[in-house]
């Protein structure tokens, strides 16, 4: 039978797991979207450096903007697909960590451990209260996190190579 502490101990170690997995996560994803769109830079500056060719040399000038431009599409789709299992991973990532967080708030709870309303209504009364201003300096939309941001851009990535595919052809 575990103690009082080792069970506290259990709980926290849980908790900070959870928490360093999802930060992890966040750093990693990151790091990706910078591959991506330094990768899809210099797509696109090769795309607009092609130099132009003599009237000999047209169709392989054809075939290397066309390639440049289905490699660009191709990378783009990879990176949406990285996005959106990226996103779905921070969501239930964040799900963990909260679920650890009550569990352990609720074992403090049931042995009595009056400190912990006390902080948590604390807590809520602070988050309430002290929210910060939205203004053109700082905002933020309530419904849409930074990733999602990502997955966004490499939708509008996709679409960018699709119109300028769709355009020269």
């Amino acid at each position: 039978m575990l103690t009082f502490k080792e069970k506290c101990d259990i709980l926290d170690k849980d908790y900070e797991r959870k928490v360093k997995q999802l930060h992890e996560h966040l750093t990693s994803i990151w790091t990706r979207f910078n591959f991506f769109i330094t990768f899809q830079g210099i797509i696109i500056g090769t795309k607009i450096l092609i130099p132009q060719l003599t009237a000999s040399q047209k169709n392989s000038e054809i075939f290397y903007t066309k390639s440049v431009m289905l490699l660009g599409l191709l990378i783009s789709v990879i990176w949406y697909f990285f996005c959106a299992n990226d996103r779905y991973l921070v969501k239930l990532y964040r799900k963990q960590v909260n679920d650890s967080f009550e569990n352990f708030k609720n074992f403090l709870k049931d042995n009595d451990f009056l400190w912990l309303e006390k902080v948590d209504h604390v807590a809520k009364t602070l988050t309430k209260n002290e929210k910060p201003k939205m203004n053109i300096l700082g905002w933020r939309l309530k419904y849409i996190g930074l990733t999602d941001y990502a997955t966004m851009f490499s939708i509008i990535v996709i679409i960018f190579w699709a119109f300028i595919l769709v355009n020269t052809c």
